[in-house]
């Protein structure tokens, strides 16, 4: 049974999932690579994907944010700008 991911591990993940590197996860989180490889080897753990392939992870991470990506019909996420309309502002 996979263990529940932490907010920092789902971010991780999700960054993981579109084949960043280390290094590049690190920066955008300002966080140092090799906090990202500590990140990386707990979601393995919890995940339980002992191979060592880098792909699985990839795989398990996509499949992970694949299914927390809302559905067509769901209400947009907190911060999006729903005020906004097509039409033209009078100059």
């Amino acid at each position: 049974m996979v263990r529940e991911l932490t907010a920092r591990e789902k971010e991780v993940a999700a960054l993981i999932a579109k084949g960043l590197t280390n290094k590049e996860i690190g920066k955008l989180l300002d966080i140092s690579h090799r906090t990202v490889e500590v990140h990386r080897d707990k979601i393995r753990d919890k995940a339980e994907i002992f191979s060592g392939s880098k792909s699985d992870l990839i795989d398990w991470c996509r499949k992970l944010t694949a299914e927390q990506v809302p559905s067509a019909g769901q209400v947009p996420s907190a911060g999006l700008r729903t005020d906004l309309t097509d039409s033209p502002i009078a100059v």
